[in-house]
């Protein structure tokens, strides 16, 4: 009962009957263990999509350094070529040149220096080619490589590229590189 100076609280309790369909996650399991589990979910999400984007750019960034090597090393092993070329240097000192960028690089699988004609000067293959016309090996055939860009070929993780060997502004030879990035997938594993 209440009158003007003095005010009453009642506390009532009124139970409606459990819905139907609330399942696991309504009533029966605590506000802690839901909040655990969603926090759980964001965080997965978080740290899979985190890992996905890393290993994608690292890859990414993997293969374009790569790229940038062979290019680079495309470009030294036609400058060297032409100063033999031009000084008119012996086959073993052509080959000399060969080996020693295969030994310092893994990832170069074949490496062959022509002159403009077309003539083999050193093959890192077998060099009974030298002095002989140069024909592409039987993964290259049909795959024709612009200078300076890496082109893949039919056979998976080998490329070929093509870098031309000048004397100032006279085309006087070619580099072809073959080379692999199987290796890669070693260094992210």
């Amino acid at each position: 009962i209440s009158t003007g100076s003095y005010n009453e609280m009642r506390m009532m309790k009124r139970l409606k009957p459990a819905a139907a369909g609330i399942g696991a996650l309504g009533r029966m399991v605590p506000l802690r263990v839901k909040f655990s589990l969603a926090t759980f979910a964001i965080l997965a999400v978080i740290i899979g999509v985190s890992y996905y984007y890393i290993n994608h750019q690292t890859t990414q960034r993997l293969y374009a350094n790569l790229e940038d090597k062979i290019s680079a090393l495309g470009t030294t092993i036609a400058d060297q070529s032409a100063g033999f070329m031009l000084n008119r240097r012996s086959d073993v000192e052509f080959d000399e040149l060969i080996v020693s960028y295969l030994r310092a690089n893994p990832e170069l699988r074949l490496l062959v220096i022509t002159d403009s004609g077309g003539m083999v000067l050193a093959h890192s293959e077998d060099i009974k080619n030298i002095r002989k016309p140069f024909r592409l090996p039987d993964e290259l055939k049909g795959v024709a490589a612009e200078p300076q860009k890496s082109v893949l070929t039919h056979t998976p993780d080998l490329n070929y590229q093509r870098v031309p060997v000048k004397a100032g502004q006279q085309n006087i030879g070619n580099v072809y590189l073959t080379y692999t990035t199987s290796y890669i997938g070693d260094q992210l594993f």
